[in-house]
């Protein structure tokens, strides 16, 4: 053991590095014990189970068992005289919106998990996110309405009535079609996800585990940010579902530049949130060990 001094306290601290032997765990001191936890070479792969029941809690479209039925069934987009309908991929938040780029990256990320899993013989995992993925991509290419234009996003918080063009339709929540630039680049880019080559670099794959550690507990809190992953789990934000297994917060949030280590117990959209995107970014950094 050894004695450690913090600017929130002095601690306790042992070195577990030279265990390896494969296993599930826990420790226990002075009657208290931890939740159990794993070594083994691909303890990343366990988050990604979590985070892919959380993007399927967060389907549109789908009647999920236990959360919600199959939902938003009257959005559409309107395009030169025709209607288009297009729920399906999935809700980028806690909320009930749907942007279509949103869908497209954690098609993207999931595909690149899936990868990773084939890669080690792990089929189970990897037909799971492929399973995911696929649902993603059938919605992503039934944005493409000709020409480049594609439906792009609508912004909603409610249940809607399941009826063309009544008022749940309009305003912020009808569905925008556009043709930008930007979008159908990405688009195109993650259609061609399997010409893509990703260079490894030992030193930046160090830092991004750091990353991940300190998201599920190795920080000054001790507290996991992924509910149901590692333990100690904070309360979040999420108004679609509910408290998901594998849901995670938008970000982390500390005193101005001066990164004193600062918790808020309070929810906000832009704090406690959880959202699609940081899941896709969990896994697109998970696929990489």
């Amino acid at each position: 053991m050894k004695e450690e001094v913090s600017r929130i306290g002095t601690f306790r601290t042992a070195d577990f590095s030279a265990l390896k032997k494969p296993g599930q765990y826990y420790l226990e001191a002075g009657g208290i014990k931890t939740y159990p936890f794993y070594i083994h070479d691909d303890v990343w792969e366990d988050s990604a189970w979590r985070l892919v029941n959380f993007l399927f809690v967060e389907r549109c479209g789908y009647p999920v068992p236990g959360k919600h039925g199959a939902c938003h069934t009257d959005l559409h987009a309107v395009h030169q005289g025709r209607i288009y309908p297009l729920n399906g991929g999935w809700h980028d938040a806690g909320d009930m919106s749907q942007q279509t780029p949103q869908s497209a990256e954690i098609a993207y990320s999931l595909m690149q998990m899936a990868q990773s899993a084939l890669s080690k013989g792990h089929m189970d995992l990897y037909n799971r996110l492929m399973e995911e993925a696929l649902w993603g991509m059938d919605f992503i290419l039934r944005s493409r309405l000709g020409e480049g234009y594609r439906a792009m996003s609508w912004g909603t918080n409610l249940w809607t009535d399941r009826a063309l063009f009544t008022e749940d339709d309009a305003g912020r929540r009808e569905n925008h079609v556009h043709d930008g630039a930007l979008e159908n680049f990405l688009f195109a880019g993650i259609e061609a996800y399997a010409a893509m080559v990703i260079q490894d670099d030992p030193e930046l794959k160090d830092i991004a585990e750091r990353q991940l550690s300190w998201v599920v507990g190795y920080n000054p809190f001790g507290q996991s940010l992924i509910y149901g992953e590692g333990s100690n789990w904070c309360q979040l934000y999420n108004a679609l579902p509910g408290e998901t297994v594998g849901e995670i917060p938008v970000g982390m949030q500390s005193r101005y530049n001066g990164d004193t280590p600062y918790w808020p117990q309070f929810n906000t959209a832009t704090y406690k949130e959880v959202w699609g995107g940081t899941a896709v970014r969990w896994l697109m950094l998970a696929a990489e060990f």
